[in-house]
């Protein structure tokens, strides 16, 4: 079953992501370019919902785990919400996603994020980090350019699938040709999808 992923709920720096299907190496893209979408957009804290997540490979519990990793090293979180069928798989491929956030010096910053309860989400053990403006914005400028790559990542990706459903077209097309129109469908709405999907496939290519 292919992944979906849904963005539930956004509410300033928090939001809430409801993940689908299967969330594997073929499909662990599409969740790798959400999540960077919203760390473009500022948000810091990220619950994840996964009662509707049927499979997780090792690809897709690392990928979740750097995201976790990398929100945490900014003050935020990432946390896996709701029980499901995946939920056992992530614990066995990936412990440290279940893991508290490092512990950091005593500070009167609560424990409890307020975008958790403004979500109507778990707590987010959170303790934020405190940094420098220069800090802050050689960071958001990083987070930028992984940003970037991911979307010029997911526009190769995209581009080639189109690229190959255009090829498997044009060879159903050689094949009306060859049998002679024994096949229900006709060759020439095959070459019309191949021109579709190439015309597709160019507007996912990265200028």
């Amino acid at each position: 079953m292919a992944l979906s992923v849904t963005i539930v709920r956004k509410d300033g720096a928090n939001a809430l992501l409801a993940l689908g299907g299967s969330l594997d190496r073929s499909s662990s893209f599409w969740l790798e370019g959400a999540l960077a979408s919203l760390i473009v957009q500022h948000v810091t804290v990220i619950a994840v919902d996964v009662r509707e997540l049927d499979f997780c490979d090792v690809e897709g519990a690392r990928l979740l785990a750097r995201f976790q990793s990398l929100l945490r090293g900014d003050g935020g979180d990432l946390e896996i919400v709701g029980p499901g069928p995946a939920i056992r798989l992530l614990e066995l491929l990936w412990p440290e996603l279940f893991g508290a956030a490092p512990e950091a010096p005593p500070s009167p910053v609560p424990r409890h994020h307020p975008g958790w309860r403004r979500l109507g989400l778990p707590r987010a053990r959170v303790r934020p980090a405190v940094m420098s403006r220069k800090r802050i914005l050689l960071r958001a400028e990083a987070l930028r350019a992984v940003a970037a790559e991911q979307l010029d990542l997911m526009r190769v990706q995209q581009a080639a699938t189109c690229s190959g459903v255009a090829e498997m077209h044009e060879r159903l097309a050689g094949l009306h040709e060859r049998l002679g129109g024994a096949l229900p469908c006709d060759g020439e709405s095959h070459h019309g999808w191949a021109e579709e999907f190439r015309r597709r496939g160019a507007e996912f290519t990265p200028r």
